[in-house]
């Protein structure tokens, strides 16, 4: 029966195992599952991701030719994030957040998150919303950790970081962003990278008046750029003479020049025009400086048209004009003028703005995180009660399992002790004593059954007690019984630790072979050495009263001991009145 019970505990525990595995993968899976339906398998869309690095304006074209409305879900959000991306690449200038918020916060979470942090951040530099832009810079780079597989990714998000930072004359704190970047593209060995990060750093420190930095990189940027194009290699020759203009170095700031503005990209003709106007003025060669200056009075920028002007309205340059040419130049300096303080005031008006605008994202995230955690701390209750739940059936099942072992193992007590009485050719009476109170209550049928063997097994018992007036105590006159006899009569008491023990156990084996063997077979567990100590006395036939002298113990005490063993030999089934004759039986 033991057997069969532990057999049983060992399935219920691999069952609750089982049953909190199963749990657990169930989550998993579902985790797993949510995320995965966020990506996008179309094939039109990833060869359009795929084009945005080649050929952004085929990208952009492919997305326009595809069913917008037909897609999935998360198709739309992925052809959302393909445009921002396409357009980025391809040098559009982003005028609305609207689908790079919605694709950044679909994309949560997974592998994509980065790259939506940091197109945000891309969309936000062109509003002109810089700490916005920061802030989706700084979570891209949260997301992606320094040994993270998308180098190319956190290089670009580092090199941004630093050029806005730049933008925003945070040059000292633009500087280690972009150490950063260049360090990256050294590992990759992509010259074109490695030219770009060495002249982006240069600029920065270039703004930040270190001259000497700033030349080194610039060179270093000219050496790796010798195969690249013309353009690219005017456009670092460029920094360059700017440099050696701010160092006053002219002769090699005019020999720098020469041919950058007609060689450099479009977008960037404007500065290295009014570069040159300026070298070429402090060098005195007038006449080339009034003709790059004449190029940018149209500009768009009013920066360099307060420059242009400022050169054409020299008295140097006053002779390649008439006076009425230079009333006009006057009253176009003094537009650009008026434009710049404009755009001044306009830049510090978007600045505030996006100030407050981000202070509103920053209340919005914390309202976001605020529900998050509700939403946590929801789901860690949820599974905590079903945790809890499944331990209090897992507590339950053990119980009913340990109930049922304890009524088997009452049931072999019983049984044990009728084939003794049979043994011996006894007929022996016994109460019917009930379960303690308190005792939990089961409905298992099988429970049922085993209280129904035991109750006809006690009935058994009592109808054969009642015939019993004695037993014969085959130990009184023992050499036992005579040592503790002998300590009675000197009133003197026997500790547990006293060798006498020895002697009086040793002798009751002899007189009662089988004694020590029922005894181990019927008890519940092994008994200590002050139960087996009482138990010996009691089968040697001393009364409570005399054990209680020699044991050197109360009578209530000694009484309380008795109990006890009722309790572990006789599975409470045997009172404290019957324990003598019982013990005796054995």
């Amino acid at each position: 029966m033991c057997k069969f019970a532990k057999i049983k505990a060992i399935t219920m525990k691999r069952t609750l195992l089982f049953i909190i595995t199963a749990l657990f993968i169930s989550i998993a899976i579902a985790v797993i599952a949510a995320g995965c339906s966020r990506i996008s398998r179309n094939p039109d869309l990833l060869r359009a991701d795929a084009l945005t690095d080649t050929d952004p304006y085929a990208a952009l074209r492919l997305l326009d030719s595809l069913p917008y409305d037909s897609l999935s879900e998360a198709d739309r959000h992925f052809h959302d994030l393909v445009s921002v991306k396409a357009a980025d690449k391809a040098y559009i200038t982003h005028t609305s957040d609207s689908l790079i918020l919605d694709a950044a916060a679909y994309f949560k979470s997974t592998d994509r998150q980065p790259e939506a942090l940091y197109y945000a951040g891309r969309v936000y530099s062109d509003l002109g919303d810089y700490p916005t832009a920061l802030r989706y810079f700084q979570d891209a780079l949260d997301s992606l950790p320094e040994d993270t597989p998308q180098t190319d990714l956190r290089n670009r998000v580092l090199s941004q970081t630093g050029r806005l930072m730049t933008q925003l004359r945070l040059y000292s704190q633009a500087i280690p962003y972009l150490k950063q970047s260049l360090e990256i593209s050294l590992q990759s060995g992509d010259s074109t990278h490695i030219a770009y990060a060495h002249q982006l750093l240069g600029s920065t420190y270039l703004y930040n008046k270190d001259y000497i930095n700033s030349d080194i990189h610039f060179t270093k940027a000219q050496d790796i750029a010798s195969h690249q194009s013309d353009s690219i290699k005017a456009y670092i020759q460029g920094f360059l003479a700017a440099n050696a203009l701010l160092c006053k170095d002219i002769d090699k700031a005019r020999d720098l020049i020469y041919t950058v503005p007609e060689k450099v990209f479009r977008q960037d003709r404007d500065y290295f025009t009014a570069t040159a106007a300026e070298i070429y003025y402090k060098s005195e060669q007038y006449d080339s400086a009034y003709y790059y200056a004449q190029q940018i009075t149209g500009s768009r920028n009013p920066s360099y048209r307060i420059t242009a002007y400022n050169i054409l309205l020299k008295p140097e340059i006053r002779g390649f004009y008439t006076t009425d040419t230079a009333y006009s130049f006057f009253n176009h300096y003094l537009s650009a003028l008026e434009q710049n303080n404009n755009r001044s005031d306009a830049e510090s008006v978007i600045f505030q703005n996006s100030i407050y605008n981000y202070n509103l994202h920053v209340r919005e995230s914390l309202r976001l995180s605020e529900n998050k955690k509700h939403l946590y701390l929801l789901l860690a209750t949820s599974l905590a009660i079903i945790l809890a739940l499944i331990i209090s059936t897992y507590t339950m099942l053990r119980l009913i399992e340990g109930k049922k072992t304890q009524l088997k193992q009452a049931l072999a007590s019983i049984s044990d002790l009728n084939r003794i009485i049979d043994s011996l050719k006894l007929e022996q009476s016994r109460e019917n004593i009930p379960l303690e109170s308190g005792t939990i209550t089961y409905d298992d049928p099988s429970i049922k059954e085993m209280k129904r063997e035991i109750s006809l097994e006690i009935l058994k018992l009592k109808q054969r007690m009642s015939l019993i007036k004695e037993v014969p105590n085959s130990a009184i006159g023992s050499e036992g019984y005579n040592i503790v006899s002998e300590l009675l009569r000197k009133n003197r008491v026997l500790n547990d630790e006293s060798d006498l023990w020895q002697d009086i156990t040793t002798a009751l084996d002899h007189t009662c072979p089988h004694f020590r063997y029922n005894l181990s077979i019927i008890a519940k567990r092994p008994l200590s050495r002050q139960e087996y100590h009482l138990v010996v006395l009691i089968r040697l036939g001393f009364s409570t009263t005399e054990i209680s002298h020699v044991i050197n113990r109360s009578k209530s005490a000694t009484s309380y001991r008795r109990q006890k063993i009722c309790n572990v030999v006789f599975s409470g089934l045997i009172t404290p009145q019957e324990l003598d004759l019982a013990i005796r039986l054995l």
